[in-house]
């Protein structure tokens, strides 16, 4: 339920799903049916932003935590890349790809951006478009030109590959001097496909202490990495703020 217009939630998501197809999908039409999730996902991702704004943190992160787990039901059963060239039968490709990993997908390249980065260039992509067509490409090229970061290699692996990664993390410290301690961590990718590379965010937590944000970028399927801190860790988090489409395997 909606706790700012008394409304059931699916209900809300709905109503902002369809409004922002005006921008997307209406005005700025996908070039291909290849390029479905320019339409679907921004309007699937657009309807969680109105809940973020209007219902909060915790009701807008239900809203990716449900959309992740569609899509990973989904992938079960279908393991086809977001940008689908093989699917001849259009219905087929309204589908969990194009809508939820396709919300997905904006909301990691709004997370590793930053907001005022990406939404300056979601405005400079629909300027461009607006009243026209457009490819997955011209999405691309437009954050890239305003980020001055090179994402092909981010669209490479999650709109124009296949799957999802799975993590399994496990960590030990030592005392390396009389204030300071080495943490180890190691990060595994237990999923069968190929390893995705996008930095994961970690929290260190100390007891009674506070914590500390560290970064590690996988190089493979395994990562390990070393990190001194002033205090012994007590737990340790991985991608505490949920910026990335990911399950997490405990042993």
């Amino acid at each position: 339920m909606s706790k700012r217009f008394g409304i059931p939630a699916r209900t809300e998501d709905v109503v902002a799903h369809e409004i922002a197809h005006e921008w997307f999908g209406g005005s700025v039409t996908e070039s291909t049916w290849a390029d479905l999730w320019l339409s679907e996902g921004f309007a699937t991702y657009f309807a969680g932003l109105f809940i973020e704004k209007y219902d909060g943190e915790d009701a807008f992160r239900d809203y990716l935590r449900n959309a992740a787990a569609r899509y990973f039901a989904y992938e079960k059963q279908h393991l086809t890349p977001i940008h689908d060239t093989e699917t001849q039968d259009l219905m087929r490709l309204l589908n969990e790809n194009n809508y939820q990993k396709g919300a997905w997908v904006l909301h990691m390249l709004r997370k590793r951006l930053g907001d005022e980065i990406f939404f300056r260039g979601l405005r400079d992509y629909y300027r461009a478009h607006a009243e026209a067509n457009a490819t997955t490409e011209d999405l691309r090229d437009a954050l890239e030109k305003v980020s001055g970061q090179n994402l092909h290699e981010f669209f490479k692996r999650w709109v124009y590959g296949t799957g999802h990664p799975s993590y399994q993390m496990s960590w030990s410290w030592k005392a390396v001097t009389e204030k300071n301690v080495t943490v180890t961590i190691t990060l595994n990718q237990t999923q069968a496909a190929a390893p995705f590379l996008d930095p994961v965010p970690i929290e260190v937590v100390a007891r009674g202490l506070g914590s500390s944000r560290i970064t590690i970028t996988p190089t493979g399927k395994t990562t390990t990495a070393e990190f001194t801190l002033p205090w012994e860790p007590a737990v340790v988090r991985l991608d505490p703020d949920e910026t990335l489409m990911r399950e997490v395997v405990t042993k």
